[in-house]
Order: structure tokens, then C-alpha cells, then sequence
């Protein structure tokens, strides 16, 4: 049954229908997830309550801080493979930024930090925001990089606008990304770039489609996995979504990243041969068909021409 009295995370609409996902139990609850007729997305129901997000995240979350010794640093070194999604952020930052008037930099959930990393090396002034304030604080000492706490930010930050905020990754985590995004637009100025990267899960994608068919053959009726995610879009809803948020389109490019297929050969078994040319092929049909793929790029600015309501 589709859910009754809920809207939909990207447009609002109120009416759903039950998705192909299967049903994901996971700390002694049960999360399904329902197909808006609006504007195609998916959602999680119910949302993951806090008992729910203190198992979701945490140190293992982070796999970069798996291996550091007490004391020592995190290094940044960009040798990101080919596809993945960490060295497309970074490319596509390059070209983004060409549209910016200047050098300040608000990266919004910034993890590892190797995006303000990476900034800098481009002489641009950076600051980081993590919503847990002891996770920031462990983060700049870490790595060196002013990263701060939401509250932080807020208390500390109230008076400044920057020319670019980045959110990378972070929109689908959350229950209300639009409100998120205009709440942020206090930290704009008319020539502000807003870039946000993340996944389309159930957009047009040759790989998506070949786990979904190999999904079906399975005879488990649950998933297990932590629900982090609690929307999925396509091509067109996400860009819905930035439209209820009141930016206006600079730049939108679709990519496919090598992931959960991977185009590294293993000839360990035919399977993961097969599973190789299954994600080049994938890949080079999102290079040809520009909206087929897995990972999105958005550079937009905030429209004067749009009101708050």
C-alpha cells in the first residue's frame, strides 16, 4: 500500500505508488519505499529517526580515518581512480568556478575535506561545515582546514556571503533538501554559484538497469542495508527539486561513475568479466546519451526573480 499524508521530498506532491525497491529492515524497523506520480522520484517511508541515524553514521562511515594512527594527519592526494565520483567533483569544480567572481568557498558536509583541499590549491579561500560539532572539530584537526559545525557556522559566519557553496553528496541524506538550499541562500550575494553533486539512482543507466534485473532474480524479500539515502531522482526531478529551491540552471551535466559496477578487469570469475564490460558499456552509452547516467553535476545561482513565500 502507498503511504497516506506525507509529501514528497523533491515536489511536494501527496500522491505515491509502491516502488520495485524491496522493503529495507534495518535496526528492528521496516522502511519501504514509494514512487511520487508528480515527478517520478522516490522516497524512503518512514523517515529514520535519531535512534536510527546514531547507527547509520559514525566512525566506520568514514573509511579515510580507518587507518590513521592517533596524531597523525589526513592527507589529501587527489589520485582518484578514473570514474569515480570523488575525481569527477573535483573536475567539474574546475569548470563551475570559471562562472564564480570570486574566491570564497562554502563546502556543506565536507567529510574528508578534499574538496576545500582541493580548492585551496585553486587559491580559493575555504571554510567546511559538518552538522556534529565534535565530528568538525576532529576533521580540523585532522586536516589542517577551517571545518566548523552548523551551529558554528550560524553563530560565527552570520554576516558573510561566499562566492561558491558546495554541496556534494549530501541533498539525498536529507528529509527536506529544499529547505536546506534556500535556508542557505543568507550566505549568497547576487553572483553566488551554488554547485551540488550527487547520484540519480533510478535515472536512465544501462548499469542501474542490470542490477535491477539481477535484483529481481533474488529471492530475498528484504533488504538490509542502512538507509542513508531517502530520495532517489532522475534527470528531470532533480532538476525539480532545484527549482522549488529558487535557483536558476548555469550548468547541468549527467556522468556515470564505475560504481557499484566497476570497470576494472578482475578475471577472477566470469561474473566479474562480465560485470567489467557491463560498466565500460554503461559508461560510454552516458557519454553519448547526455542524460543517461548515474551521478549529476549543478551549477545555478539563486533567481532574484523569485520570491520567499
Amino acid at each position: 500500500m502507498a503511504p497516506e499524508n506525507i509529501k514528497c521530498i523533491i515536489c511536494e506532491g501527496s500522491r505515491f505508488t509502491p516502488n520495485y525497491f524491496r522493503p529495507n529492515l534495518y535496526n528492528a524497523k521496516t522502511f519501504n519505499y514509494n514512487k511520487c506520480t508528480t515527478c517520478g522520484s522516490v522516497s524512503i517511508s518512514p523517515f529514520p529517526d535519531k535512534d536510527d541515524l546514531d547507527k547509520i553514521y559514525g566512525i566506520e562511515d568514514h573509511d579515510y580515518l580507518k587507518d590513521l594512527k592517533p596524531g597523525e594527519k589526513l592527507i589529501h592526494n587527489f589520485l582518484f581512480p578514473k570514474y569515480n565520483y570523488q575525481r569527477y567533483q573535483v573536475e567539474l569544480f574546475d569548470i563551475s568556478s570559471k562562472f564564480s567572481k570570486g574566491k570564497k568557498l562554502l563546502d556543506f558536509a565536507t567529510g574528508s575535506g578534499f574538496y576545500l583541499a582541493h580548492a585551496q590549491k585553486c587559491d580559493f579561500k575555504t571554510v567546511g561545515v559538518e552538522y556534529n560539532k565534535e565530528f568538525a572539530h576532529m576533521m580540523k584537526e585532522k586536516t589542517g582546514l577551517e571545518i566548523i559545525s552548523f551551529e558554528e557556522l550560524e553563530a560565527n559566519y552570520f554576516n558573510e556571503t561566499f562566492d561558491i557553496i558546495h554541496f556534494g553528496h549530501i541533498l539525498e541524506h536529507l528529509t527536506d533538501p529544499v529547505s536546506l538550499l534556500k535556508q542557505m541562500k543568507k550566505y549568497a550575494h547576487a553572483e553566488t554559484i551554488i554547485i551540488v553533486d550527487g547520484p540519480l539512482e533510478i535515472n536512465r543507466c544501462l548499469s542501474r538497469w542490470f542490477i535491477q534485473i539481477g535484483s529481481a532474480f533474488k529471492r530475498h524479500k528484504y533488504n538490509t542495508y542502512a538507509p542513508q539515502h531517502l530520495s532517489f531522482t532522475t534527470y528531470t526531478s532533480q532538476l525539480i527539486l532545484f527549482e522549488k529551491a529558487g535557483l536558476k540552471k548555469e550548468y547541468y551535466k549527467v556522468l556515470e561513475q564505475d560504481w557499484p559496477l566497476s570497470v576494472k578487469m578482475r578475471l577472477k570469475s566470469p561474473a566479474s568479466i562480465v560485470i567489467s564490460i557491463i560498466s565500460v558499456i554503461s559508461i560510454n552509452i552516458s557519454k553519448l546519451f547526455p542524460r543517461f547516467g548515474n551521478v549529476f553535476h549543478y551549477a545555478g545561482r539563486f533567481d532574484s526573480k523569485i520570491n520567499e513565500k
